[in-house]
This record gives structure tokens, C-alpha cells and sequence, in this order.
């Protein structure tokens, strides 16, 4: 009881804070943004295209890696009455996945679906935004931040989250996110899968992605940490609490 209490005493001290009262406006934009794609796409209004048939062929000559391979998007299946499985199945078609697979936020650049700066400004931040698995470094509960370290690519990422960064038990945990960056300000997309470092499934992960890494795999990655996140009965049990 008394911890829920300055849970929440902390918050409302954050929010008097000009970054993070910059935060919360990006973020509910973003999320106004998000909410009319979602709604775009149910409406039957935007049909994703691939450049080679129907799969994601992520071995074109890039930076002079070649490697072979390609998945097909719908191998996963995304639950839309849960939060993962709408802001997975989102993943997929807000932002670029892949590069030969379009996207909603791209439509809406090109289509002009918004004239005001701060939206174009938005969805051009969206479109540039990176996903991937990482480790957190630290945290600034004083100041709502969270910092985090991309585990196989090294990027690192100061990111304002008020309820993860007053975790303590942040150095046990992985985290599965994108990271948008909007006037100077970042923030996840709403895509957050976390797993505890201890979890075998992931300990074998991180071991064979270090093993063979393919910088552009991400897709691939998150297909397996969905997967696994919503297809593992008692995956819940070896999460810690994040409040």
C-alpha cells in the first residue's frame, strides 16, 4: 500500500517537469496518430505491398551483406483483443518492418494525410524510428528516464518512461521495444515485451544471435520474441513485476 502511494506521489512530481510534460504531449500525439491508423487500416483503407510475392525477402545485397532470407509476415498470429497482439500486428504495418514491405505511416507522408507540422514532424520521427531487444544500463527515477542499450547492435537510447524507471529490479530484465524520437524527446511505440535475462528461451536467444548476427534481421528477432512472449503458457512466471 504504502509503496503503490509513492508510486504514485513520484508520478505526480514527474509530471511537473517540463521534459516530461514534453513527453506526455509526444506521446498522446503519437498515440492520436496511432489510433487513426488502426482505425485506417480495420476500415479496409490500406492494403500492405511487397516487392517480392508475398514474403519478406530480407537477403537483397545491402552494405555488402547477402545473406539469405525470408519470412513470411503472417506466420505469426496476432491476437487484436489483447495489447500485444494489436501492437505487434501494428508493428508490422505502422512502421517499416522491412525495407521492400510498405507501411501506414509511409502512405500517410505521401497521401499528405496530415498538413499540420507537428504531425508531418511526428510521422516522419515514426517512420525513422528503430526496434529492437535491449538491455537497460540504468535509470533516473527522479527524473523519468530509462537508459537502454541495444544488445546486439550496441545503440544506446535515453528513453522517458515514469512507471520502468522506478523499477529497481531493471538489471534482470530485457526488453523488446521501438524507440521513436520526436524533438529531442524518446519514447517507446506502445510495443513492450519484457523478459527476464534468466529465461532459458532468451539466455539461448541472446546466445545465438551474438553467435551469428545479422544486422538486417530485426524482423526476424521480433517474430521470435513475439512468438515466444505469447505462445509460452507460463512465460508470465518468469517476468518480474515492472511497477
Amino acid at each position: 500500500m504504502l509503496a503503490r502511494f509513492m508510486h504514485r506521489l513520484r508520478l505526480t512530481s514527474l509530471k511537473r517537469k517540463p521534459h516530461v510534460k514534453a513527453y506526455i504531449k509526444a506521446s498522446r500525439l503519437h498515440g492520436e496518430i496511432s489510433n487513426a491508423m488502426a482505425d485506417y487500416y480495420f476500415d479496409g483503407k490500406f492494403e500492405q505491398k511487397f516487392d517480392a510475392d508475398d514474403s519478406l525477402a530480407l537477403g537483397a545485397e545491402k552494405d555488402g551483406d547477402t545473406k539469405p532470407c525470408e519470412i513470411d509476415i503472417y506466420e505469426s498470429s496476432f491476437d487484436n483483443t489483447t495489447r500485444e497482439g494489436l501492437n505487434g500486428m501494428m508493428e508490422c504495418l505502422i512502421y517499416k518492418a522491412v525495407e521492400n514491405a510498405s507501411c501506414i505511416t509511409e502512405e500517410f507522408l505521401q497521401t499528405r494525410k496530415y498538413r499540420k507540422p507537428e504531425k508531418v514532424e511526428m510521422l516522419k520521427s515514426m517512420l525513422e524510428s528503430q526496434a529492437g531487444f535491449f538491455e537497460f544500463t540504468g535509470a533516473s527515477p527522479d527524473e523519468g528516464y530509462v537508459f537502454l542499450r541495444e544488445v546486439f547492435s550496441g545503440r544506446e537510447h535515453t528513453l522517458a518512461e515514469m512507471s520502468l524507471s522506478g523499477n529497481k529490479r531493471l538489471d534482470d530484465l530485457y526488453i523488446y521495444t521501438r524507440v521513436i524520437t520526436y524533438r529531442g524527446i524518446s519514447f517507446n511505440s506502445g510495443l513492450c515485451l519484457l523478459f527476464t535475462k534468466t529465461d532459458p528461451f532468451v539466455a539461448d536467444f541472446v546466445k545465438r544471435q551474438k553467435n551469428n548476427y545479422y544486422p538486417h534481421g530485426e524482423f526476424q528477432r521480433f517474430l521470435q520474441l513475439y512468438n515466444y512472449y505469447v505462445k509460452t503458457p507460463n512465460r508470465q512466471l518468469t517476468i518480474t513485476n515492472p511497477l
